[in-house]
């Protein structure tokens, strides 16, 4: 048997490389020589180790058969490391705490740790999640092993710098022997824990071509969603821990779906009503309009939990919004013509008469018609007085095409960009032949 490792002599500041040959021999019972043996199969060959020294080592072998078909583990009784000084953030901490909360203010702070073991410590960071953990480092610059009183003794220095309201996973920081077993059982283990925070939320802004212009207002904690069929919002979630989003009793009127996956997560910034996060999204809650007769008020709130801490906390107000063309009428020289109740009437019969049509809107309308005697055309963009404003306004205009005979009534449907709603027909009319 071929033993190779390290040895630490007491008198010395660092470990040698060493190397034993152990001949597996036995005395016959009716003595003589010793001679080697056969390593058999069902059988437990247990080595016990009496004394090491740099040059030599004493041990015998204990063999007994064995059938079970199970495993042995041996673990030292020495090969955990011991914490015996803590210092956190400036301040010694008990060394027997497993769990170590740090705070976050956006400066720097540091973690002193000493510990003992028949060999040198060194640390290890590790995660269950598939968050990032670079936020903790180990200082390898200061990191100081030394024999003291004969004992190995390592210090340790962690740095970080944790920005308030972001949330970060906690680290398992995993203190190994060098010199024991490389069972990771036997190790040391603590938990460094950020400070727990209230869920954060990614909203990636729909597609226009799609029609949902419901958005998330981060600054103002809001969603604003249209009160048309199957109206909805999907926001992805980040926490290490996870979510639970719970409605209230002023909301009967909202669906909620949970999903693990969503649209793809913002990460641009553009369009700027996107709202994106630098952590993970694991979790995807879609809200779904289930009445388009409902108001909402103040009171229209849900939360989003955290579920490793329940008084951290999201609360969202949920605005419903008119999502109907608001005023339609007539602009500039209307030669004659008149709007009224969805209709257009006196339009002048003459070749390339022209009449501007105002619409105002949420998120404004096309405009099309199959007549034979008059085109319609955008020739003013949907645009918003302020950027804030609810509603904004585009001009259509109508031409009277030449030659034309045949002046019926013909309408123009007016189709709105929010998808789920039905579409506005305005019908209309030539003026009267002139006698």
């Amino acid at each position: 048997l071929i033993i190779k490792g390290k040895y630490q002599n007491p008198m010395q500041k660092d470990p040698v490389p060493v190397e034993y040959h152990l001949d597996i021999q036995r005395a016959p019972d009716t003595g003589g020589a010793t001679a080697f043996i056969d390593v058999v199969a069902n059988t437990r060959y247990t080595l016990h180790i009496k004394e090491v020294m740099e040059a030599t080592i004493t041990a015998f072998f204990e063999i007994v058969d064995w059938t079970s078909g199970g495993g042995v583990i041996v673990k030292p009784d020495n090969a955990a490391p011991v914490v015996t000084a803590l210092n956190v953030e400036g301040t010694d901490a008990d060394v027997a705490t497993k769990e170590i909360s740090v705070t976050a203010d956006g400066a720097e702070k540091v973690i002193t740790l000493t510990a003992t073991a028949s060999g040198k410590v060194q640390p290890k960071f590790s995660t269950t999640t598939g968050w990032d953990i670079d936020w903790l480092e180990h200082d390898d610059a200061s990191y100081k092993s030394e024999v003291v009183d004969g004992v190995t003794t390592t210090t340790m220095t962690f740095k970080y710098t944790l920005t308030a309201a972001t949330p970060y996973v906690p680290v398992t920081l995993t203190l190994a022997n060098e010199s024991a077993s490389q069972d990771e059982s036997v190790y040391t283990t603590l938990t460094i824990v950020p400070p727990a925070t209230a869920p954060v939320l990614d909203f990636a802004t729909p597609d226009a071509a799609t029609g949902n212009f419901n958005l998330y207002d981060q600054a103002n904690g809001k969603l604003t969603m249209y009160k048309t069929s199957k109206s909805s919002i999907t926001l992805g979630a980040s926490c290490p821990f996870g979510t639970k989003l719970v409605l209230n009793n002023q909301l009967p009127w909202l669906e909620v779906s949970k999903s693990k996956s969503g649209p793809t997560p913002s990460t641009t910034g553009t369009p700027a009503t996107d709202v994106s996060v630098s952590t993970p999204v694991e979790e995807y809650y879609t809200l779904m309009l289930k009445d388009v007769t409902a108001t909402s008020d103040v009171n229209s709130k849900f939360e989003i939990i955290n579920l490793g801490d329940a008084t951290q906390t999201l609360e969202l107000t949920v605005e419903l919004l008119d999502p109907a063309i608001t005023t339609i009428e007539l602009t500039g020289t209307t030669g004659g013509a008149a709007y009224n109740n969805y209709k257009i009437t006196d339009v002048p019969r003459t070749d390339g008469s022209t009449v501007e049509v105002k619409i105002t809107s949420p998120q404004g309308v096309t405009a099309s018609t199959l007549s034979s005697w008059f085109t319609i055309a955008e020739t003013a963009a949907f645009t918003r007085t302020a950027p804030t404003d609810a509603t904004g306004s585009q001009t259509f205009t109508l031409t009277v095409k030449d030659a034309v005979t045949d002046f019926t009534a013909a309408p123009i449907v007016l189709k709105n960009n929010i998808s789920g709603m039905e579409d506005v027909t305005v019908l209309v009319s030539a003026a009267a032949v002139a006698p």
